[in-house]
């Protein structure tokens, strides 16, 4: 086995706004490396004196693999290997098209469709209040799990703290949650999460606090498991003492939990992606409520160059969305109810109006009933000669 180190490995280190993509990207160039038996930094040097060398070893380790694993192994390590080469300087000769029309297609695990409100709700229903708050966060936020842990500038690595969580309200009521993503990065942008949401994250620090952690404004937003005592026994850790929980360890999690509540069952192919389809959960509710779609993209992470909304503009194409990324069937009941009462209201309304209408020609009657009642007692006590 090669020794995985050396300054060109440094320097691939670096750059990554995601530390579950730097340990794909990281585990794909070792195995490569490990098959092909060339230290990195030899494997360097030699590329940049002979790309065409380095091209025939990829197409080479194609073909000797093609039957052992997937597209999407030779996908990933086609992208280790192009960040490999940016991070240490090598920018021209390699014909990457070329690699990538003889790389094998990817298949498809997961169709595009996003989980269904009912789907969600059975999630919610059957998980733990840790599980909850993830799951009721990225499905009314829209955010990407990578936003849990990321790199900022200087190769620090962040997560999502409680600092980046500041409830809104009106008239006294939390009416959403404003959310700051990937704070101190280049990608930092704002969006927002539901009263929902903020309910059940309440619940979870009150959990963490009863167990005597402090929860300061930097601490994990969603932290470690402290009551598992066989994990804590072998760490050696104080559960006081939080650790935030990685991206990796999210999506690990949510898919042995998707499978051991049924909606997920072996590892076939499934109808939507384990986390990523919260997102487009997000994306496909806040679109059909209304939503402007620049908006959405705002609110999803994707930066835009002419859409400056205000922050009172900004909450208000939210807030549109909030009845339709809220999962709770009470909160779905009680809307539903709220419609009712509008339409009964309309009718009651429209019902008085009619009355008022009737009560008007009825009078309208009376008063050419007096009338003509007075002309006939008039002629009859004064008939004609």
């Amino acid at each position: 086995m090669v020794k995985f180190e050396g300054k060109s490995i440094s320097e691939f280190v670096k750059g990554f706004k995601s530390e579950a993509t730097r340990e794909t990207y990281y585990k794909s160039l070792r195995q490569f490396l490990n098959d092909i038996d060339i230290e990195p930094d030899e494997f360097l040097r030699r590329t940049k004196n002979n790309p065409k060398w380095m091209e025939r070893l990829v197409l080479d380790h194609v073909e000797k693999r093609r039957k052992e694993v997937g597209g999407s192994y030779f996908r990933k390590l086609t992208d280790a290997l192009k960040h490999f080469f940016d991070m240490n300087d090598v920018d021209s000769g390699i014909n990457w098209s070329k690699l990538t029309k003889m790389m094998p297609k990817a298949r498809k695990v997961s169709s595009d469709r996003s989980p269904t409100t009912e789907e969600i709700r059975k999630i919610v229903e059957n998980s733990d209040i840790r599980t909850k708050c993830l799951v009721l966060l990225m499905c009314s936020s829209g955010v990407r799990v990578g936003a849990f842990d990321y790199v900022a500038e200087k190769e620090e690595r962040r997560y999502l703290s409680w600092k980046d969580v500041k409830p809104i309200t009106k008239d006294g009521t939390i009416v959403a949650v404003k959310l700051t993503v990937y704070r101190d990065a280049p990608e930092e942008y704002t969006t927002f999460a539901t009263p929902e949401f903020y309910k059940a994250l309440l619940e979870y620090k009150q959990r963490r606090e009863s167990i005597g952690e402090v929860i300061a404004p930097d601490s994990p937003l969603i932290r470690d498991v402290w009551d598992d005592n066989r994990h804590r026994k072998e760490r050696n850790q104080d559960p006081r003492i939080a650790r935030p929980l990685g991206s990796k360890a999210i999506a690990n999690e949510m898919g042995r939990f998707l499978q051991k509540i049924g909606i997920r069952n072996g590892r076939g192919r499934h109808e939507f992606k384990q986390v990523h389809g919260f997102r487009k959960f997000f994306e496909s509710q806040a679109q059909g409520s209304g939503v402007i779609e620049v908006a959405v993209k705002k609110m999803m992470g994707y930066l835009s160059s002419y859409y400056k909304p205000t922050d009172d503009e900004y909450l208000r194409e939210y807030l549109k969305a909030v009845p339709h990324v809220t999962i709770s069937e009470a909160v779905e009941l009680k809307n539903k109810l709220e419609k009712q009462i509008v339409v009964s209201d309309k009718k009651v309304g429209q019902l008085e109006r009619e009355n008022v209408a009737l009560q008007d020609r009825l009078g309208k009657i009376e008063v050419d009933y007096r009338d003509l009642r007075k002309l006939v007692e008039a002629r009859i006590l004064s008939p004609k000669s």
